[in-house]
């Protein structure tokens, strides 16, 4: 995953500055040993997090039609009627969101939405 490569860069004092080199599948990064982190990585990493969070604001609003703040087994079942899946149960679907409801109270709310996207990767 990672390769690496030392490169020396001089600063204004005429110093030099050892630099590392990582490649990651996702950013090609440029870190100093001391660990800190080049502005350019850290607004690319800083704008992919705001893209991927914005992605899943909007699929919870998808979910959530009428901007209560929750996704309910009611939410599911339109989304599922939408989908054209009509053979899921509402029992079913109440056994879905218990399965990620954080706390206990039968709806999904942001968080548990942002973390089920998030296990499955979407």
């Amino acid at each position: 995953w990672l390769a690496t490569s030392q490169k020396t860069k001089s600063n204004s004092s005429g110093s030099s500055k050892r630099r590392k080199r990582s490649k990651s599948r996702a950013q090609d990064a440029v870190v100093d040993v001391d660990q800190t982190v080049d502005i350019d990585f850290f607004i690319r990493i800083a704008a992919s997090k705001l893209k991927e969070i914005e992605k899943s604001k909007h699929a919870f609003r998808l979910f959530d039609s009428d901007r209560k703040g929750f996704i309910t087994a009611s939410d599911l079942k339109r989304a599922a009627n939408d989908l054209q899946e009509e053979s899921i149960t509402d029992e079913e679907l109440q056994e879905m969101i218990d399965e990620v409801d954080s706390e206990g109270n039968g709806i999904l709310n942001q968080d548990d939405f942002f973390r089920i996207m998030k296990k499955l990767n979407l």
